[in-house]
């Protein structure tokens, strides 16, 4: 051990007097160009080893005269060089550790050379292996059994929950979140259809899966789990209620109801429509805040359905909650009546205030005209 060290001081020495060196083990010369020549089959160099946070502490001192100095940070698992100013990495930019490989620090331009974002594409993206469906964003797709399910998800975890369900369209923020099996839907805007999956009654042995659906709006049909051959517009259109085989547009139109076999349009129409037994069906509804209070009762009321209505107009039968076979069209029409069945009334205001709320069930009229 002596020995070796004093031959290689000596060398050191000797090498020092031509100002370059060499530290081999064959006794060769050092390169031309180099000050420090290093030769080995069988070893490597080691350069001083900081983690990130001794590495930025210690380029704190360094400045202007610095420029070259190189450390490697064991948290990065990279070579960096001082430049003057800052760290810079010695390598390529890009990183790669375990299965990662990435890039901190600039944007990629892929047939560009002046991307305008950190990934600039210029021309088409193809997605390959992913049974015909198309992905984008985080988590978008993400439990898709990747067969040829034709499906298109965009947005944050947009279709996220999906397994093994074909032909739906999820663009928006958690749209069609929770689905893991269904066919031909269509939910645009955040949340929109978020709660779709299967639905099975108690004492039945079949399960019902949501299809051939769209639900367009932030919260449209946000809570419906199944039901199937439905149009829902608008923003919180349907956001806690459940329909089958409907047409819904509006803002909270049907906020907290159902529906079959209906149209219902208009911002708030049938808005306090809450209970899941007893809801309008086979039913046209069209106007702001028709039928708002339809369905609204705590207690029982004078008829057990509440089926067959056609209401047309601005808050048209308002306070109506329950009732079947009518037909009022008009501004105001049938104001003040809260239970009706087979009643017609045309005009602003027709039939209004007939008998006393709660009591009376006004039916078999034909009114038309202005009051």
């Amino acid at each position: 051990m002596k020995k070796t060290t004093l031959t290689l001081l000596i060398t050191l020495m000797v090498a020092a007097a031509f100002s370059q060196v060499a530290i081999n083990t064959d006794g060769s010369s050092p390169n031309g160009h180099a000050m420090l020549d290093v030769k080995s089959s069988d070893k490597g160099m080691l350069i001083p080893r900081m983690t990130t946070a001794q590495r930025t502490t210690f380029g704190s001192n360094l400045g202007e005269t610095d420029k070259g100095m190189m450390v490697y940070d064991t948290d990065l698992r990279q070579l960096y060089v001082f430049n003057g100013s800052s760290w810079t990495t010695a390598t390529s930019y890009w990183v790669r550790w375990q299965n990662y490989v990435f890039n901190n620090t600039d944007s990629i331009g892929i047939g560009t050379s002046t991307p305008g974002s950190e990934f600039d594409v210029k021309g088409h993206i193809w997605q390959t292996g992913t049974g015909k469906s198309v992905f984008l964003g985080e988590g978008a797709g993400g439990k898709d059994d990747l067969t040829n399910n034709f499906n298109v998800a965009v947005g944050h975890q947009a279709l996220s929950n999906n397994v093994s369900g074909s032909k739906a369209v999820a663009i928006g923020y958690r749209a069609l979140f929770s689905s893991t099996k269904n066919e031909n839907l269509i939910a645009i805007g955040d949340s929109a259809l978020f709660s779709a999956d299967s639905l099975k009654y108690a004492g039945y042995p079949q399960v019902y899966f949501p299809k051939n659906s769209i639900a367009i709006g932030n919260n449209a049909l946000k809570s419906q789990k199944a039901g199937e051959s439905n149009i829902v517009v608008g923003h919180s259109a349907l956001e806690n209620g459940g329909i089958s085989e409907s047409i819904v547009m509006g803002d909270s139109t049907l906020f907290s109801g159902h529906a079959d076999n209906s149209v219902i349009i208009g911002n708030k129409a049938l808005f306090n429509n809450i209970h899941v037994d007893f809801y309008p069906h086979e039913s046209v509804i069209i106007g702001y805040k028709a039928l708002y209070n339809f369905g609204n009762w705590s207690s029982g009321g004078l008829y057990s359905d509440i089926s067959q209505n056609s209401v047309i107009g601005y808050k048209a039968f308002y306070d109506l909650t329950w009732g079947e076979h009518n037909v009022a069209i008009g501004r105001y029409v049938g104001s003040g009546i809260t239970d009706a069945t087979d009643n017609v009334s045309i005009g602003d205001w027709a039939m209004s205030y007939i008998g006393t709320p709660g009591t009376s069930k006004p039916q078999f009229n034909v009114a038309i005209g202005e009051y």
